[in-house]
């Protein structure tokens, strides 16, 4: 019988152990071919189910993991902000159509789906009349693999198992779709990987909540006071809080009552863009031309703002949104946008 160390494990099994750890993509094939066996391709799964060397696995990663304060909490965040990440959250569709990049309220946590980001500028020939050469700023993004991390969120939640290859398709349907409604086309694409026991004919319990949702949303705006102009001339905006919210300004002028509403992730930060607007953010020059213009013909431009309170009903449960959420201030930006139209009110934004 092969000679076991205090931890019950053979020198064989040992240097499989350490070899696995010391691979960064975890290979046990390569691992066991190292450690010695003479065809590793059969042991190496075994041994990765051996309780014994599981121990032994987790006893030599704790301290790094003690170190890096890794938890299982932590590495879903990071998984799940890939997956549920849009490109709806850097992308802005300018006055003319046309799609653009703008990071200025990107929240940390959507900021993590990027895996690279590239900027190249060049100089060209200005157009017909001007003179020199003109900057001309590109800028590239790369996400990391969404439909990977659905995949993975949906084996540890137990949709699909661990051991069926599934395709993007078929993840997809059983991340997103209750059993009822999709049943017929599991059925037809034979999709594997359904965990053992899920009925996929029948609806219940929270797969029905999530394809049946009654919502209501209610909240105040609090007046903080006027945009005015300073001695040069420049927005002054009223004092705002640090923090994630929702905005309005009202707008009144020669021409009637108009309002804007956004949200951000930062209201004294966004109302400083809108101060200083960039040379490529189209919104805040849009916006700041025209409040000056009310302001200087004598009108006025009132700032509203919500940064709690809000109430939300999901299906006869009462709940608060989460205003550090992007989703969650578009939600509460689009209902408020939603209930002024209805009112009559014109906006800005529309």
């Amino acid at each position: 019988m092969a000679k076991r160390n205090d931890r019950g494990l053979t020198e064989r099994r040992d240097r499989f152990v350490g070899n696995y750890l010391a691979d960064l993509k975890r290979r046990a094939g390569p691992a066991a071919r190292k450690a010695g066996y003479a065809n590793p391709d059969q042991p190496a799964n075994r041994l990765l189910k051996n309780p014994v060397l599981i121990a032994e696995i987790r006893r030599r990663t704790a301290p790094q993991i003690r170190k890096l304060e890794i938890t299982g909490e932590r590495v879903l965040q990071e998984i799940a902000a890939c997956a549920f990440a849009s490109l709806s959250d850097f992308v802005v569709i300018d006055q003319d159509g046309q799609p653009r990049f703008d990071f200025t309220d990107a929240h940390e946590i959507t900021l993590k789906a990027l895996s690279d980001v590239y900027t190249e500028t060049t100089r060209i020939a200005g157009e017909e009349g001007e003179a020199g050469l003109v900057s001309v700023t590109k800028t590239r993004i790369k996400m990391h693999d969404k439909l990977k991390a659905l995949e993975i969120l949906a084996r540890h939640l137990k949709l699909i198992n661990a051991e069926e290859v599934v395709t993007p398709r078929q993840a997809a349907l059983v991340i997103v779709g209750a059993p009822a409604k999709v049943a017929k086309e599991l059925a037809a694409l034979k999709v594997p990987g359904l965990a053992d026991g899920m009925d996929v004919t029948q609806s219940a319990g929270p797969w029905e909540d999530v394809m049946r949702v009654e919502l209501s949303l209610r909240f105040s705006w609090r007046n903080i006071g006027d945009v005015e102009l300073d001695q040069q001339g420049k927005l002054r905006f009223p004092r705002a809080p640090s923090r994630p919210g929702i905005y309005r300004f009202d707008v009144a002028g020669v021409s009637g009552k108009r309002a804007y509403i956004g949200e951000t992730d930062t209201l004294d930060r966004r109302f400083q863009h809108y101060r200083t607007p960039g040379p490529t953010q189209s919104t805040n020059i849009r916006l700041n031309a025209l409040m000056s213009e009310v302001i200087k013909a004598g009108g006025r431009v009132s700032v509203s703002v919500m940064t709690d309170g809000a109430v939300v009903t999901v299906n006869d449960s009462e709940t608060q949104p989460r205003l550090d959420i992007k989703s969650d201030r578009v939600m509460c930006e689009q209902a408020a946008i939603f209930a002024s139209r209805e009112n009559g009110l014109s906006l800005v934004n529309v």
